[in-house]
């Protein structure tokens, strides 16, 4: 098994930051040394710290599915909520990458389920980019806001039909998504689908579920 004692050494004390702004528990996570990470948690390593991308040790945990370690940075102190520097949670993270047992964790543990990014866009934004409907089914079944505008005034139905993720789309609207939701374009769903992508499957699916030319 790899340690970390070599790095540790290197970088000076456990609070001390590379020139990426990593401390030594970034850098447990980074080189997948899980009992490093948890030597360093136990003995109070800061576990809101940020490296200069705004990665706190928890976005790192949750995306390299280290559940256990997570749940210790959490009891902690670890703010659940924390943004990296464009204002994505834990939570946009896990669920872009379609991890649904995470995005449970998460959730459990207190996640703001329509915190925003710099662009104003939810985690379900980002799960609808991606067309992964366990994660999507879960945030709605939890009370994530399906109509939820980014700073272009865009739903997460605007970023499926975009995408093309025709079962995501369905699975919006009938969690009851407006079909109709205009952006700062004054541009519809129906509008992405038929004139700019040329999708027939989702201009039809659109128009089923009652979208106005």
């Amino acid at each position: 098994m790899k340690t970390m004692q070599s790095v540790t050494k290197d970088e000076g004390r456990d609070g001390a930051q590379d020139k990426l702004g990593r401390t030594p528990l970034h850098l447990a996570f980074v080189k997948g040394c899980p009992e490093e990470a948890k030597r360093l948690i136990d003995e109070n390593a800061n576990v809101n710290a940020c490296d200069h991308d705004g990665f706190a040790p928890l976005h790192l945990a949750v995306s390299k599915g280290f559940r256990d370690l997570a749940e210790c940075l959490i009891e902690k102190g670890a703010n659940v909520n924390a943004g990296d520097k464009d204002g994505r949670s834990p939570l946009h993270w896990v669920a872009f990458f379609g991890n649904r047992s995470m995005t449970q964790f998460l959730i459990e543990k207190g996640a703001d389920l329509d915190a925003v990014d710099k662009d104003g866009r939810t985690a379900l934004h980002r799960c609808a980019t991606r067309g992964v409907c366990s994660v999507a089914e879960l945030l709605l079944v939890r009370g994530a806001n399906v109509n939820a505008v980014d700073n272009d005034r865009k739903t997460p139905l605007h970023y499926a039909v975009d995408w093309n993720h025709v079962s995501m789309a369905k699975l919006l609207m009938v969690n009851g998504a407006n079909v109709d939701a205009v952006d700062n374009d004054r541009k519809t769903p129906l509008y992405y689908a038929a004139a700019v992508r040329g999708h027939s499957e989702m201009t039809d699916l659109l128009r089923w579920h009652g979208a106005k030319e």
